[in-house]
């Protein structure tokens, strides 16, 4: 019996032993990570400059996967226009600058990164164009003339594609007319400070097509925010709904969030 009893005690001995030599259980909520094995976790670096600093709110980053795809913000410096990327995973990206202003064209790159190196973009510069609107929702970035005189303002903008002549020629033309002398203000037709917007498109060269539209009939708005007489530059807003203005045109154009900032020509 009191062999029975020894053997007993022996295993009790070894169930102790081997409870205590045992690992502490990982708390619910926590990754248990074996010290020997590196945690595989995404490491890949974007980094660049985008200017002009200051214009440029944020910067967003796609990362097209397969199944779902993640974005990825952050805020370039405002001073330096740097930006910076870290722990994203191997594959293909597309980069996209968020201006604070609609005179700079929208703009993508297509970016490919390893999960463990530094993909340096260097400086990505960008220019704003004078002239942007969306015309029946179709955006617009031109570049536009201005001229300025005591009576009144005026701003053209012409784009062409092809040459004049050609059977592909195509010509598309916005104008604005203000007859006032222009001080920053709001101005509407009708009134005695009247504006006046119009748009048309050309195609064609031997018996080119024609369409034209204008606010005289519909409504337009103006709004000149700057005038820098210094500089000779002006900066405004406007939008109008223009209605046809010859045989050929038909339905309204409607013109929203125009916004030029230019130099102008005094007269």
């Amino acid at each position: 019996m009191q062999f029975f009893y020894m053997r007993i005690q022996y295993y009790l001995l070894l169930a102790v032993l081997s409870t205590s030599c045992q690992k502490s259980p990982v708390q619910p909520g926590t990754k248990k990570i074996d010290k020997d094995i590196p945690a595989l976790l995404p490491s890949g670096i974007v980094s660049g400059t985008l200017l002009p600093a200051g214009q440029i709110d944020s910067v967003a980053l796609l990362w097209k996967g397969t199944i779902n795809p993640e974005f990825f913000w952050t805020t370039p410096d405002k001073t330096t226009g740097s930006f910076r990327f870290t722990g994203l995973k191997a594959g293909s990206y597309t980069l996209t600058p968020v201006f604070s202003s609609k005179l700079f064209r929208k703009v993508e790159y297509a970016i490919k990164i390893d999960s463990a190196s530094t993909t340096d973009l260097g400086t990505l510069d960008h220019q704003p164009v004078s002239l942007y609107f969306s015309i029946n929702n179709s955006e617009r970035w031109w570049n536009t003339y201005a001229a300025f005189t005591p009576t009144g303002f005026s701003l053209l903008s012409i784009q062409t594609s092809g040459r004049l002549g050609d059977i592909n020629f195509s010509q598309r033309k916005l104008s604005i007319y203000l007859r006032a002398a222009a001080t920053p203000g709001t101005y509407e037709p009708g009134q005695q400070d009247s504006v006046r917007i119009t748009y048309s498109e050309r195609s064609g060269s031997l018996v080119p097509k024609v369409l034209e539209w204008s606010s005289e009939a519909g409504v337009a708005t103006l709004s000149i925010e700057r005038i820098d007489t210094a500089q000779k530059e002006i900066e405004g807003r406007f939008s109008a709904i223009l209605k046809p203005a010859n045989a050929t045109a038909t339905n309204e154009q409607v013109i929203r969030n125009g916004h030029f900032k230019t130099s102008y020509l005094p007269l």
